[in-house]
């Protein structure tokens, strides 16, 4: 069961859902139509700032009204998709883990080259 939303995630849905709304109608479509846009996605980023900057400073850049210009936004968007992005975390695993897929996974990692680090390395016992 995921943990209960916190007061601040609470804050962001309402926010997102007021400025979606109000936006898709703007633009003479649903909400969810309005998300799959590249101004929705800065719609997102924008309720994300004013619920979890700190000290007025944004996490995420958005420029001003972009979500709001649908043009603006699928400009922007267009000019940043050539980026390279990696999403990176990281899993701990315990010796005897039942999780089999990500041991497998951590070995072909090692196969492959990727983390020479992990080349060779045996697979946690079960116990």
């Amino acid at each position: 069961m995921p943990a209960p939303q916190t007061r601040r995630q609470k804050e962001f849905e309402a926010r997102i859902k007021e400025m979606g709304a109000e936006l898709a109608k703007r633009f003479g479509m649903t909400r969810r139509r309005f998300f799959k846009t590249a101004g929705g996605m800065a719609a997102a980023f924008v309720a994300m700032n004013e619920v979890y900057a700190k000290s007025g400073e944004p996490f995420f850049r958005v420029e001003k009204d972009e979500h709001r210009d649908l043009e603006l936004a699928q400009a922007r968007a267009d000019g940043l998709k050539g980026q390279f992005i990696m999403d990176m975390h990281t899993h701990f695993l315990r010796e005897g883990t039942p999780i089999r897929a990500f041991v497998a996974q951590r070995e072909a990692v090692g196969k492959a080259g990727w983390n020479p680090a992990l080349a060779g390395k045996r697979r946690p016992s079960r116990t």
